[in-house]
């Protein structure tokens, strides 16, 4: 298969020739009354008239090249108007969830998730649409599917993260609230931002007096190094063999695309206060639950090592 899966085949095999014409030209005239981000080919000339990004698109695809999607489970934040959905589908995934928040009484020119439904319908795509779910909010608004789906007893197989990280006020909370619907050894599709400034682990904020890039959506842009250390923080370890970055266009922005594994959570001090509930990281409580039983003895030495012997000022 190629970079971009075939999202035609259903209508191939469900449309005899007669009705499939019909078909295409209704949808053609429905999409034409519509505002579209992604741009998808549903066969037969009928193309919904996105963005032409396919070179920053391609990135992703290169990095999902190979990434296993048979029989899996997938979660895919900021859907829009569902086009990683689809892709994740027809790539063999068992079960997708499309998730996003945007509505066009927000933005009057998103009307992704009637898009999304529109495209559901005419490739007889199985994909659940849930919308009205922040990236801030991941756990709570899939608590329900997470308690009740039994091929989600551990959680989600594939998360795709995709063009979202850098709109979010509140970056690494979306990271933990990712890993949070995750099992351990699942794999993590990012693609952002990145500031390509430096070496440093360090994030630059895109507004005000310090505002480096125009576009009023990009609220940070991490460099490399720092985006790595989110990652790491958020119980992921990178795969470096998977980064892919665009050819530098003289921005002080790029894009990255890369490929991240789950990882368990370790029984030490830090992880204990990342992983707390009440410190309010974003993890929830499931996961602390999964550290091995702690006698406290790393917990005292710490605090009587940082604090209890410490010199005064």
């Amino acid at each position: 298969m190629g970079l971009i899966p075939n999202l035609t085949v259903r209508r191939s095999q469900r449309l005899k020739q007669e009705y499939r014409a019909v078909s295409d030209a209704i949808l053609k005239e429905e999409i034409a009354r519509r505002k579209w981000y992604h741009r998808m080919d549903l066969g037969n000339g009928v193309v919904t008239p996105g963005f032409a990004w396919e070179a920053l698109w391609n990135n992703t695809r290169q990095v999902r090249s190979t990434v296993n999607y048979s029989g899996k489970s997938v979660l895919d934040l900021g859907s829009w108007d569902g086009m990683w959905a689809f892709e994740a589908e027809m790539l063999g995934a068992a079960l997708v969830v499309a998730t996003d928040c945007i509505n066009y009484w927000q933005i009057p020119w998103h009307h992704g998730m009637n898009n999304m439904i529109l495209v559901r319908e005419a490739i007889f795509s199985e994909i659940i649409p849930l919308w009205n779910v922040p990236p801030s909010k991941i756990r709570e608004r899939l608590d329900n599917m997470l308690y009740s789906h039994p091929q989600l007893e551990k959680g989600f197989d594939v998360v795709q993260h995709l063009g979202l990280l850098y709109h979010l006020r509140d970056p690494m909370l979306s990271l933990a609230q990712s890993r949070s619907v995750m099992k351990d050894g699942g794999t993590l599709l990012l693609e952002t931002a990145f500031h390509r400034s430096d070496d440093s682990c360090s994030a630059r904020f895109n507004f005000g007096s310090g505002e480096f890039y125009d576009d009023f959506t990009t609220w940070w842009a991490p460099t490399l190094p720092c985006l790595r250390e989110m990652l790491r923080m958020s119980l992921f370890d990178v795969d470096e063999s998977s980064i892919v970055v665009l050819p530098d266009d003289g921005s002080p922005v790029n894009r990255v695309a890369l490929r991240a594994v789950a990882r368990g959570p370790r029984n030490e001090v830090g992880e204990h206060y990342n992983l707390e509930p009440g410190t309010g990281h974003g993890f929830g409580e499931h996961l602390i639950r999964s550290l091995p039983a702690n006698d406290m003895k790393a917990v005292d030495a710490y605090i009587e090592k940082r604090y209890r012997k410490a010199k005064p000022e």
